[in-house]
């Protein structure tokens, strides 16, 4: 869970910009207890007018984990999520989070350009006190960084010369675990970078993954799936379950021809060209009567629910932090949201 966060020198904002889920105690369903005596807020409400910076908040939320924990394998890469405040192009953007996991806060403190990490401190509270993970600094183009380690991690000598040759100018210490194997004492790095990964996701969650496979896998967990039929029951949008169906597929003869003579494997080949496809069919209620609607003819509103409610199982049933984009459009305001 996210404890606190600010940035500075991002998109549209120049200067500093923070937001706190500290609570002052258990005033509510909406706080927990994250640590003895630590209480944060389950959600975040960004909500304003339209281009007031709503947006940028979540993605420079988003930019600064995904700095902590994606690597580089070239040095000559340029660092994607730097995108400055137009009048201040030339200074770096800062950002500093700091977040609980498995019940230990991390602090989170990184400069950066479109070159460079130049500076980045990493703490933790394995015991309740202040502690170093890791701290660096930039010396210069093609130079090793400056890391100085915690010595409560216990790092061998040798592991941390070898996070040090690893370590690039424009990526993070810690998400050298990601590309090195390394030696059996970098267990806390690794512990961390996975929880990252497992627990945090990118604006509006897993785009990837389309509606029938986040679907398909919801129906396959009783659990899950009741979760989803409960939900879309209380929208209020007459439907009172969903199934995976198996529909015919037209395939138009030039295409396949044209797909038979590519150069691609024949895996490829045989699913471009599957004459069924899986699809996902909701029983609707009516008062003449029941009736199936498939998923291509459910609106947009009731496709984005859809996806919502993938998120929103994952942050009732184990620590994910979401950041939901645009829940709530009205003409003049809109609204986002950040789920940590």
């Amino acid at each position: 869970m996210i404890r606190d966060f600010w940035v500075k020198n991002y998109l549209s904002i120049r200067d500093k910009q923070e937001l706190s889920f500290v609570a002052k105690g258990p005033s509510s369903e909406l706080v927990t207890e994250v640590a003895d005596g630590v209480f944060l807020y389950k959600l975040g409400i960004l909500y304003g007018s339209n281009a007031s910076g709503k947006s940028n908040m979540l993605i420079a939320m988003n930019e600064v984990f995904r700095l902590l924990v994606m690597p580089k394998a070239d040095a000559t890469v340029e660092i994607g999520g730097c995108i400055p405040f137009v009048l201040t192009k030339n200074e770096p953007t800062e950002m500093h989070v700091s977040f609980y996991a498995d019940g230990t806060r991390y602090d989170y403190d990184v400069k950066f350009n479109g070159k460079h990490i130049l500076s980045e401190a990493l703490y933790y509270y394995p015991n309740k006190s202040k502690s170093l993970f890791y701290e660096r600094s930039f010396v210069g183009e093609n130079v090793q960084a400056d890391i100085k380690f915690g010595a409560s991690l216990k790092l061998q000598v040798k592991t941390q010369e070898s996070i040090r040759e690893n370590t690039l100018n424009n990526h993070s210490v810690l998400s050298v675990c990601r590309k090195a194997a390394l030696k059996e004492d970098i267990a806390p790095f690794n512990t961390l970078h996975a929880w990252i990964m497992s627990n945090y996701h990118d604006v509006d969650g897993d785009v990837e993954k389309g509606l029938v496979e986040i679907l398909k896998d919801a129906y396959s967990n009783p659990k899950k799936r009741k979760f989803y039929n409960t939900m879309l029951q209380k929208a209020d949008l007459n439907i009172l379950e969903y199934r995976p169906i198996v529909e015919d597929r037209i395939v138009p003869n030039d295409f396949r021809e044209r797909i038979q003579k590519e150069n691609i494997p024949e895996e490829m080949k045989d699913v471009l060209l599957k004459p069924t496809t899986d699809s996902i069919t909701f029983l609707n209620h009516s008062d003449n009567g029941d009736f199936d609607i498939p998923l291509r003819w459910q609106s947009k509103g009731t496709q984005k629910y859809i996806r919502i409610l993938d998120a929103l199982y994952d942050l009732i049933t184990s620590p994910h932090v979401y950041y939901l984009d645009e829940l709530l459009v009205r003409p003049d305001n809109e609204s986002s949201c950040v789920l940590p």
